[in-house]
């Protein structure tokens, strides 16, 4: 998500954990929204590459059957 904190800075934050429990908080800060739109593409796209790759392992077939 990306926001603007009190004092105006721009902020790219990333929360991640388990439902019922306080997980873990990452924030990183840019000079402008468009870097930060930048950076949060990147991490979308390795994470869709990853989701992509673990799917794919799974459909293959088992070999030396």
């Amino acid at each position: 998500m990306i926001e603007r904190d009190l004092v105006g800075e721009v902020r790219l934050v990333r929360a991640w954990g388990r439902i019922g429990t306080q997980g873990s908080e990452r924030v990183q800060l840019f000079a402008t929204e468009k870097e930060a739109a930048e950076a949060l593409e990147v991490l979308a796209r390795a994470r869709r590459r990853r989701v992509c790759e673990s799917c794919a392992r799974k459909s293959r077939p088992s070999r030396g059957g």
